[in-house]
């Protein structure tokens, strides 16, 4: 915390201590310019770094909704990060619920799993669920019994997928982690 604060007016002299602030943040990354409106030699930060791991190549990368400039007093804009991230995650969940996961026909998950970041694609595969089941139970009685089928159908098609997924040789190791 003290390097923090001796060195909050050199924002990039911190960047390898990001984790240590924040839950899962592997490191963040700096630009100059500002808010990319008008040229400036302020910094700002354009994203953060999901750690899947402990390599180097196992961080995800997220881009930041609205960037953060880091200018002023350090406690000031690590507040303004956090609530930064916050709303990235908020309008990534969102985004992936709307497209994804609130369709009526059966998820593609190939569609939905390369474009997401890992956090937001297991809480949509786990939002679809719920979705599945809470839509069978509240069907009509005389379609509850399709509708239950349905849904289980569809639950064990993503489970088989998953699965199959794994078994393969994935990319990276980031994306098996993503992906397990």
């Amino acid at each position: 915390m003290l390097k923090f604060l001796s060195q909050g007016s050199e924002p990039e002299s911190i960047k390898d201590d990001f984790d240590k602030l924040f839950d899962s943040v592997a490191g963040v990354t700096f630009d100059k310019g500002g808010d990319g409106k008008k040229k400036s030699k302020d910094i700002c930060i354009s994203q953060f770094m999901d750690s899947m791991g402990d390599g180097e190549y196992d961080k995800e990368p997220i881009d930041i909704v609205n960037k953060v400039l880091c200018k002023g007093n350090i406690e000031d804009w690590l507040g303004e990060l956090e609530k930064q991230m916050q709303q990235t995650m908020k309008t990534l969940i969102y985004k992936c619920y709307s497209k994804y996961i609130a369709q009526k026909e059966p998820l593609d998950l190939d569609a939905m799993l390369e474009p997401t970041c890992g956090q937001v694609a297991l809480m949509g595969i786990q939002m679809r669920w719920t979705k599945l089941i809470q839509d069978a139970l509240t069907e009509k009685p005389n379609a509850k019994a399709k509708a239950h089928g349905e849904a289980k159908a569809e639950v064990k098609a993503i489970l088989d997928y998953m699965t199959d997924l794994c078994k393969n040789n994935l990319k990276s190791k980031m994306i098996r982690v993503k992906y397990e």
